[in-house]
Order: C-alpha cells, then structure tokens, then sequence
C-alpha cells in the first residue's frame, strides 16, 4: 500500500466539521499569529501547534475527544471529499524477533470484518459507493490508515473506519490468505533499492 503521511485529520467542508467536534470534551481552537521569519503562520494552544503557509485559508483545530486521542480537525471549503486518516504508534520495528512483518500484517487484516461489520471489505465497498478511496501503510515506526469520501457521506465512513481498530474479527481462513499475500508483496520488493535500503534502515534501528 502507498506512503501518505498524516495525524488523525479529517480536511472537509466546514459544516461536516462541526458534528465531528461535538464529540469532545475538550476542545482547544487554534488560532494563527505570524512567526517570526514572517513566512508562514504558527497556530498554538499550550503544547499544541500547527506551521502553515501565509496563504493557506483552511481553518484549524485540536481537539482532545473523551477517550483522550488527540486530533486535528482541518476546514477547508474548497474541498469536494472529506477525508480522515489515524496513525498508530505501532511499526515494523516493534515485530518481535519471532514474528516478523506482524505490524504489516495487522494493517491488512483489520481491513477484512469487524464485530459490527463483519463481511469482508465493507469499508471499501462503501467508501467505492460514495466517491471514495483508502489506503494504509507500514512504516518503521508507526502505521497510517486513511480514506477520502464524499462529504454526505462521512459520518457513516467514520463509523466504519472507526470499527477496523475497535473490534476487528481476525478470522482464521483471512489470515491465512493475508499471509500469503503479504509475503508476495515482499517477494515484488526485493528487487526495489529503495525498498531494501528500507529494510536496511528497519533491521538497524
């Protein structure tokens, strides 16, 4: 699956934004002051900050939701998809000796049922039925999830999205499919450089 990197953010039309916020329980707007070399603007609450461009015109905000993942909640009313993406502090280089290509492995496998949605790809069906797209990726460090939709529809999205890392089925017969398709995505890479300087970099941190 391809890199793109991002926080938890979620760039839609501003009134898409609103019922996104009234989750938390905490909520800490971010206001923009020019920095100091004047070219571009530094928005920050307490240990919270956001470096911008002078010209970006989206509005931001972090926002602590009740179960304390912070996030970024990014307005843009130029956007015609609103989007979502979460990063887990969890990569290649927490594999346990014995189990290597684990992290990439549970990136797949969380993708294929859920308690509440236990057939497989149902989010991919849904967000394909809504002008939308997802992806995910491995890296050493962390692993990134992420999808684009159409704006009506991402209250329904979240709420799929949200379930591939709160109840996630792990069935036996996916596994041993995810098995094998992770490993010839392994085998497509050995001839990449880039890919195995990655791997270099992985098998030394």
């Amino acid at each position: 699956m391809q890199p793109r990197k991002e926080y938890f953010s979620c760039p839609c039309p501003c009134h898409y934004w609103q019922s996104l916020l009234d989750l938390t329980n905490t909520e800490k707007r971010v206001k923009s002051s020019t920095s100091t070399c004047g070219t571009d603007n530094q928005s920050k609450t307490g240990e919270d900050f956001i470096i911008k461009p002078e010209n970006d015109s989206k509005d931001y905000r972090v926002v602590t939701l009740p179960n304390k993942l912070k996030a970024i909640v990014i307005s843009d009313p130029e956007a015609d998809k609103a989007a979502a993406a979460l990063s887990i502090l969890a990569g290649s280089m927490h594999d346990p000796e014995t189990i290597p290509g684990i992290a990439h492995f549970c990136e797949h496998m969380v993708f294929l049922g859920t308690k509440k949605y236990p057939q497989e790809n149902f989010l991919g069906d849904y967000l394909a039925s809504n002008a939308g797209d997802y992806n995910a990726f491995t890296q050493r460090d962390m692993t990134n999830y992420y999808f684009d939709v159409a704006p009506s529809s991402l209250e329904q999205a979240l709420d799929r999205f949200a379930q591939l890392f709160i109840a996630p089925l792990f069935l036996e017969q996916s596994a041993e499919r995810e098995v094998f398709a992770i490993n010839s995505e392994h085998e497509k890479n050995i001839p990449n450089d880039g890919e195995r300087r990655t791997l270099v970099d992985s098998t030394l941190s």
